[in-house]
């Protein structure tokens, strides 16, 4: 069973009027397109075998793609 990758590639911190800190943490996952259409990949599952809609522009099926939890993936760089 493959498991997914997540990373924190930012953090954001915001103070309120009621003086309460609030933290925000983005997170990243790797994923592989599953379905494109002429636009780019619609369509990733992740390590826990699940497909989500995703946005990906130019991304063909197959490709190496890094999500972030609203489906806005760019494809990964071979290194």
């Amino acid at each position: 069973m493959a498991k997914a990758r997540l990373y924190i590639i930012g953090t954001s911190t915001t103070l309120e009027s009621n003086k309460s800190l609030m933290s925000t943490v983005a997170l990243a996952a790797d994923m592989t397109c599953t379905e494109a259409d002429k636009n780019g990949c619609t369509m990733a599952k992740g390590g826990n075998d699940k497909e989500m809609k995703v946005a990906a522009p130019g991304a063909k099926v197959g490709d190496k793609l890094t999500c972030d939890e609203k489906g806005t993936c760019t494809k990964k760089m071979m290194q």
